[in-house]
């Protein structure tokens, strides 16, 4: 999928020659949610690199659960989505803000979002939605 920029921008790969953390999260989470309101599961897995990872932490699937690849996130998010049925997304309120942080010697975004779903019935929080950043973007801080 492309941005409104004309860019790609799934969860994993971004190019940010100027963009702060938020600002990066922000428009991702427009996607993000779009494609809960009504894509398919193949646009969900688009939003993830092809080797990234889905970490379901109760929110979909009311388990702990780990999802790897674009088929297998798809494969998930088609059977999870249509009972959990999320909707609102948003940066979790009183979490830290997204930002530049290294993890796994990858230079990522760390960001806390929320969202709702049926599912019992309060407000799920996702714990880290990390991006990856390409080694040529600029880094702003570190952790």
């Amino acid at each position: 999928m492309s941005d409104a920029w004309g860019k790609d921008m799934n969860m994993t790969v971004v190019e940010t020659p100027e963009l702060t953390a938020e600002q990066i999260v922000e428009h991702w989470l427009v996607r993000y949610a779009e494609v809960l309101a009504g894509g398919s599961a193949s646009d969900f897995a688009d939003l993830f690199v092809v080797d990234g990872f889905w970490k379901d932490i109760l929110a979909f699937s009311g388990a702990f659960r780990t999802f790897s690849g674009r088929s297998g996130i798809s494969e998930a998010f088609a059977a999870t989505s249509p009972h959990a049925l999320p909707r609102d997304v948003r940066l979790s309120p009183g979490r830290q803000a997204p930002r530049f942080v290294r993890r796994s010697a990858k230079d990522i975004i760390e960001a806390f979002i929320d969202f709702d779903t049926e599912i019992g019935g309060e407000p799920r929080s996702c714990a880290c939605c990390e991006t990856r950043r390409r080694p040529s973007s600029r880094r702003s801080g570190s952790c």
